[in-house]
């Protein structure tokens, strides 16, 4: 499953690549900035794609370009 809030282009070329390699996958849209929108993701996963067992949360803005080492 590949989340996208605003960028369906990107996930939707994310998952050609994927389909490309040969597994499957879906795009789902929500708002993770919300209650409802992280909720209506999780319910829709678990609907949609109930064998999902591992989660990579990769949610957030860039603030800079760093190694993990420069980090506050």
């Amino acid at each position: 499953v590949i989340h996208y809030h605003s960028y369906s282009q990107g996930a939707e070329e994310v998952c050609r690549k994927i389909r490309e390699a040969g597994a499957e996958t879906e795009a789902i849209s929500a708002n993770l900035a919300t209650r409802e929108g992280i909720s209506q993701l999780r319910e829709r996963i678990a609907d949609d794609c109930p064998d999902v067992d591992i989660l990579i949360n990769n949610a957030g803005s860039l603030v800079k370009r760093a190694s993990l080492v420069e980090f506050s």
